[in-house]
């Protein structure tokens, strides 16, 4: 179905080409995403200068990407009072080793401040207060139809975001033709990315009970 995923996004593009050309007539938040697409940036030292969100942020998922020379570290933070889900974007080039700021499962009492966006995720962090036991169980979970009904509300704010990182469960996760999905109560599925390798792990893990499953949904 490559033909639809590009008719998309020849029409996001051209989307963005005309949001660009009327910026001064789009709300501050989303005028921003604007220009960070087009390759704006938003200084973090300027960031650091506002202020920022307090809670007690667990680190519920972390990964790394490489490309060419430049290696990337995604990590997802959950404030447990807020109920946000934040991004720390951390990069490295060439031999250059990545920040070991967070582990998973950690615990933190910090200050996060978030980059300016009509669906604010990414963040950086601004003061560390403390550490707390680390702790190993997700937050509250959804159901399908909720993480499907939220990220269509965040369409709705922000038509260019692609993924945003969600727990969803209790599912059960279940091979159709080779590749697996996840079942909720409601006997809703949603598929997991054809190239997941650790698909016959996930099912011994499940057992016979259900998961918990952290993850980021593109959409569909």
């Amino acid at each position: 179905d490559w033909q639809s995923h590009l008719l998309a996004g020849i029409a996001r593009l051209q989307l963005l080409i005309d949001a660009y050309r009327n910026l001064e007539q789009l709300p501050d938040p989303l005028a921003a995403d604007v220009r960070t697409l087009a390759g704006w940036t938003q200084e973090q030292d300027a960031l650091r200068e506002r202020e920022g969100v307090r809670d007690l942020w667990q680190v519920v998922g972390r990964a790394q990407t490489q490309d060419d020379q430049l290696r990337v570290q995604r990590t997802w933070l959950h404030g447990e009072g807020s109920k946000r889900m934040a991004l720390i974007l951390e990069f490295a080039v060439g031999n250059q080793p990545l920040a070991a700021t967070f582990t998973l499962g950690q615990s933190l009492d910090a200050e996060l401040v978030f980059f300016e966006s009509a669906t604010p995720l990414r963040a950086i962090e601004k003061i560390r207060h403390g550490a707390l036991p680390a702790k190993y169980s997700l937050p509250d979970c959804s159901t399908v139809a909720a993480v499907q009904a939220s990220h269509a509300g965040r369409l709705a704010a922000n038509p260019w975001l692609s993924e945003w990182p969600v727990v969803v469960g209790p599912v059960a996760p279940v091979l159709h033709a080779d590749r697996l999905w996840l079942q909720d109560d409601e006997r809703r599925e949603i598929p997991v990315v054809a190239s997941f390798r650790h698909a016959w792990h996930a099912i011994a893990l499940a057992g016979a009970d259900r998961l918990k499953i952290f993850g980021v949904w593109e959409g569909d």
